[in-house]
């Protein structure tokens, strides 16, 4: 039975990564969904997804080109029209995912049309961890501080929820009550992937990279150590991006004839798990990640991953038991970890 509570979201564009938590927030509490996107970013490839989600009745998108006072006109109006057949309630949250101050003054406004809903409102802030590893370090801490100070004075806001634990100190610098909240699937899509029959295995150990093909995603250090294994190794990559061209060359120099490499532009995100269940193992090499959904994908597939200690979903490995974390960007760690498991697959499963 549900608590006389409301949930409110208000994020970017509908995501199927976030789903599974919406899912478990809407047991105890009713939903209502928002999403206003970024003005450069309204077409956001996850706007796709929208009608193959959850609580089509409560999710609204706001025009993020309109003027700011026709998005406040969209936000009235909405709550008018929710609010009619609805009694007050005890609580209410606000759960919202922006940093830049056009969006935060629309939470703002937001807050100021649920006080007729409930007396008791809290404000929590859901965001992705800090990069400190390019030349744009220092604006960025200047800009995102700017911005939690607003939120925390302005919008009294408390909590954070992080994606992940990756550089969270950071934020605990300016909120007191935090809780690691990854993104996740909906429980009949974690249900269908793990029930999903593997494929039958080749006979060469199988290492699948999914991702864009840019520094950051540090393709080329998987390919380097794939060359340097001493068994036969099957390797997929699916992705596009500036490094292509660069892959391609490095391809065609290999010499190690026990190693293949498939190259794969796209793949269908609704089955990607088809794949992934056919490789031995899942590598996130990345210099930076935030999250690295694929992780969770690998994980809810049954499939091991091994993922580089500056990817944030680091926080759902088990060491040794879906996964294993190897130093960021050491070309001999991530050996030894390809190394290990493939003798475990080979000599005890």
């Amino acid at each position: 039975m549900k608590d006389n509570n409301l949930i409110i979201i208000f994020d970017n564009s509908p995501s199927s990564h976030k789903e599974g938590i919406i899912e478990e927030l809407s047991i105890d509490s009713d939903i209502l969904l928002f999403h206003l996107s970024n003005k450069n970013d309204y077409y956001h490839p996850s706007r796709q997804y929208l009608k193959k989600l959850s609580f089509p009745n409560k999710r609204y998108i706001l025009n993020s080109n309109s003027k700011l006072k026709y998005i406040k006109e969209s936000i009235s109006n909405i709550l008018q029209k929710y609010k009619q057949n609805k009694k007050e309630y005890k609580s209410v949250k606000i759960i919202y995912s922006f940093i830049d101050f056009k969006r935060l003054f629309m939470v703002l406004f937001l807050k100021s049309q649920i006080k007729n809903i409930s007396e008791s409102i809290s404000m929590i802030t859901y965001l992705e961890p800090i990069r400190f590893n390019d030349f744009k370090v220092i604006f960025r801490l200047i800009k995102i501080s700017i911005s939690l100070i607003f939120q925390r004075h302005f919008l009294e806001t408390k909590t954070i929820y992080l994606i992940s634990s990756l550089n969270s100190f950071f934020y605990k610098l300016f909120f007191k009550n935090f809780l690691i909240l990854p993104y996740k699937q909906t429980k009949a899509y974690i249900d269908n992937c793990e029930t999903f029959l593997k494929v039958p295995k080749s006979k060469k150990y199988k290492i699948l990279f999914i991702g864009q093909l840019i520094p950051r995603k540090n393709p080329l250090l998987l390919l380097n150590a794939c060359k340097k294994l001493n068994f036969p190794v099957d390797l997929t990559i699916i992705g596009t991006g500036k490094l292509k061209e660069k892959i391609i060359k490095n391809i065609k120099k290999i010499v190690k004839k026990d190693l293949k490499v498939n190259f794969i532009d796209s793949y269908d995100n609704e089955n990607i798990y088809k794949i992934i269940k056919s490789n031995d193992v899942l590598v996130l090499p990345s210099k930076f990640d935030g999250f690295g959904f694929v992780v969770a994908e690998a994980i809810y597939c049954k499939t091991f991953a091994i993922v580089s200690s500056n990817v944030g979903s680091k926080d759902f490995i088990e060491s040794g038991k879906n996964g294993s974390i190897f130093m960021n960007n050491s070309l001999k760690d991530l050996i030894n970890h390809l190394n290990l498991h493939y003798l475990k697959k080979k000599y005890y499963e």
